[in-house]
């Protein structure tokens, strides 16, 4: 194999590696947004239920995430903490996109809720 060959193979792998790793990234960065939006969808579904202000909400997600085994919250402040954490671990894996994210099980709405 001549050098000019080598150096045609070395470059088509360098660019398969950048098109996996740019895939990886926009998949990375996709998964993010998604978990941002649903976190945000249950937060606007709690402040409408409760008829409280964004403000609030906030204030109580606060509180929620300091003590997130508090009995009081339902499973709608759960699937919130569950998604901000999860879109969190995306958001860093798009700068480190080799590291694997493990996403949790969201929690399940239960009777008690």
């Amino acid at each position: 194999m001549t050098s000019r060959w080598r150096l045609r193979a070395l470059l088509a792998l360098l660019i398969a590696l950048s098109a996996l790793l740019m895939a990886r990234v926009d998949y990375l960065t996709r998964s993010a947004r998604f978990h941002q939006h649903e976190a945000a969808r249950y937060a606007e579904m709690i402040r409408q239920q409760g008829n409280i202000t964004p403000v609030e909400v906030e204030l109580a997600l606060e509180t929620a995430r300091k003590n997130p085994d508090d009995p009081r919250l339902n499973y709608k402040y759960r699937r919130v903490l569950h998604h901000s954490a999860v879109a969190q671990s995306y958001q860093v894996s798009v700068y480190r996109p080799w590291l694997v994210v493990h996403e949790p099980p969201a929690p399940v709405w239960t009777y008690e809720d």
